[in-house]
């Protein structure tokens, strides 16, 4: 899992070594863990072993691109390009600026969905599940777990919304069900330590023939007999509140508590998260573009589609022309990029280019259109490739090649 996720995604290693450095902590603070020496060897070599199973995919990795004489490509593209380039797009090039820029975007999340208006919104949902889940964690864990449990919910989503949000929304999933599953021993525990004084209750009035003269000491069960409870003594819990007041309204609020919660996950499950909903695999996934680009090319042909649309490549099952399968903005800074998408496009010579060279595509902030920030490819599809129909709206982003 930990290959996967820092492979996929580079920015994984920020909440990778929070749990790392929680780790350490954790381990090393161990009672007698740095005092007895045979315990502290033992220990290194079985974190070595340890360390070793988890960076030998990674080194694995990096033999087979050495090997393909790739290595350099793939620093270029995963470090390089992300700092040069891409940074000034999305989250910052640096961690202190990734750092700030993740905080804002958090707190304009708390600010958006904390609200009573949005509580039928899945973010909501997310959102306080992550807040109950700290809750729970500090009164089961700990005050450093809780700690740490905080920051990891952050570091989750430093990406962003979005399928880049992808841990942030399996972390609140796991935060949901430990709330629940809180929730509902809350229930549990107390029907059984209610259960439990009921039947000492019963057997201490039997032992006293009857009861005559007697109450039970479960004021739920008092009152649910008849009798009038027992008054008692004006003790105070140092807050004003009598102590029996406190006792017996405790449990109440948290079983309400725990209702609660119980009922809004369900909500969420059968309607907010629409898990009940059955729908035909794809429906709704299919570009407008595949039909025409599958009447036009042959199942053996190429096809390059940009900005982006993956969806025509699975449709149509035409491989891309280029290993660049779209054509953002912050791929064209990159004069590298560019050069190889001309060069593939010169070279394999694609039956058919979808290119919507007006598309305004949907970002943080405003982006040029396709026709601006990708002139020189544009410049080479108008020259060596023409439109089906030029007054058509969708098919004159459609290209064929001139010959």
């Amino acid at each position: 899992c930990i290959f996967a996720a820092l492979q996929s995604t580079l920015i994984s290693i920020y909440p990778l070594a929070l749990m790392a450095a929680y780790y350490v902590v954790r381990r090393w603070s161990a009672p007698g863990q740095l005092t007895d020496h045979g315990v502290l060897r033992s220990a290194w070599r079985t974190e070595s072993m340890f360390v070793a199973i988890l960076v030998a995919p990674h080194v694995a990795m990096l033999l087979v691109l050495l090997q393909q004489g790739t290595l350099s490509t793939f620093i270029t593209d995963a470090f390089v390009f992300n700092q040069r380039y891409y940074a000034h797009y999305d989250i910052g090039g640096d961690p202190l600026t990734m750092l700030r820029n993740a905080a804002a975007e958090f707190a304009g999340l708390i600010v958006t969905y904390l609200r009573p208006g949005a509580w039928r919104e899945v973010e909501t949902v997310l959102l306080l599940s992550n807040l109950a889940a700290i809750f729970v964690v500090w009164r089961t864990r700990g005050r450093l777990f809780a700690s740490f449990f905080v920051a990891l919910v952050f570091l989750s989503r430093m990406r962003g919304p979005g399928y880049h949000g992808a841990p942030y929304f399996v972390l609140s999933f796991a935060s949901l069900a430990l709330v629940l599953a809180y929730a509902a021993d809350v229930i549990w525990r107390l029907a059984i330590s209610t259960l439990a004084q009921r039947t000492a209750d019963d057997q201490v009035a039997a032992r006293l023939g009857g009861g005559a003269g007697t109450m039970p000491t479960n004021p739920l069960t008092s009152l649910a007999a008849g009798a009038a409870p027992a008054v008692p003594a004006p003790t105070s819990a140092g807050n004003g509140v009598p102590r029996s007041t406190r006792s017996s309204v405790q449990p109440i609020l948290q079983v309400a508590a725990a209702v609660v919660v119980i009922a809004y996950g369900a909500v969420f499950f059968h309607d907010i998260g629409g898990f009940v909903l059955h729908l035909r695999r794809g429906d709704g996934l299919q570009s407008p573009y595949s039909a025409a680009v599958a009447a036009a090319s042959a199942p053996t042909d190429r096809i390059w589609v940009a900005p982006l649309d993956p969806s025509v490549y699975l449709d149509t099952g035409r491989l891309p022309a280029s290993a660049y399968t779209y054509y953002h903005p912050w791929l064209a800074e990159s004069p590298e990029i560019t050069a190889a998408v001309l060069h593939d496009l010169q070279t394999v010579r694609p039956a058919v280019i979808v290119f919507e060279a007006d598309k305004r595509i949907d970002w943080l902030f405003p982006l040029p259109i396709p026709a601006e920030y990708g002139a020189a490819v544009f410049a080479y599809i108008q020259q060596a490739y023409a439109p089906i129909d030029p007054q058509d709206p969708l098919l004159r982003n459609v290209y064929i090649r001139r010959d």
